[in-house]
């Protein structure tokens, strides 16, 4: 009996051997696993970090070519909005000369009209002076001649300067 109990106790304490050395395993298992654990962790937000500042450095980039663009084309709507009111000013410079300029034809046709009717005027009265005597008769003539001259002169310098009005086509039915 006391080899059986010898018996027993050695496989006891190959037992309980084995027992401690599984718990040694099982602790080194447990210590692998969880910084296996660990270090995908790390890992994990490691690359999540990396990411985030790829993705940062690109939004930034992105936007820095945004706001260039962005410059670039204000910069060309004010150098055409400039160019269009460099252009409407010499547009409004160009009506502003033709107004000034219809004033004064208006102005000289009306000198015009008004010298011509002091002439007609002038030529009734000569009209009725004309019976008088001869040296009376060879003034108005060549007063007369004098003013058709001037008439002429006149029609002449202010003709170029009336422009015609358009004539609208026939309208259809």
């Amino acid at each position: 009996m006391k080899s059986d109990f010898s018996e027993v106790q050695k496989s006891i304490e190959k037992l309980d051997q084995e027992i401690q050395e599984r718990k040694k395993e099982y602790v080194s298992l447990k210590i692998l696993l969880y910084a296996g654990i660990l270090l995908l962790l790390v890992g994990g937000i490691y690359t999540n970090s990396t990411l985030q500042k790829v993705q940062l450095e690109s939004l930034e980039k992105s936007f820095s070519s945004f706001q260039s663009k962005l410059n670039q084309d204000i910069g060309n709507i004010e150098v055409a909005l400039f160019n269009s009111l460099q252009q409407q000013g010499k547009e409004l410079e160009q009506l502003i000369t033709n107004h000034q300029k219809n004033r004064e034809i208006v102005n000289t046709k009306t000198q015009f009209e008004s010298l011509k009717k002091s002439f007609l005027k002038a030529e009734k009265d000569l009209n009725q002076l004309e019976n008088i005597d001869p040296q009376t008769k060879i003034a108005i003539s060549n007063y007369r001649k004098q003013t058709a001259s001037i008439l002429s002169f006149y029609s002449q310098s202010i003709r170029p300067l009336i422009k015609p009005e358009p004539t609208s086509p026939p309208s259809k039915k």
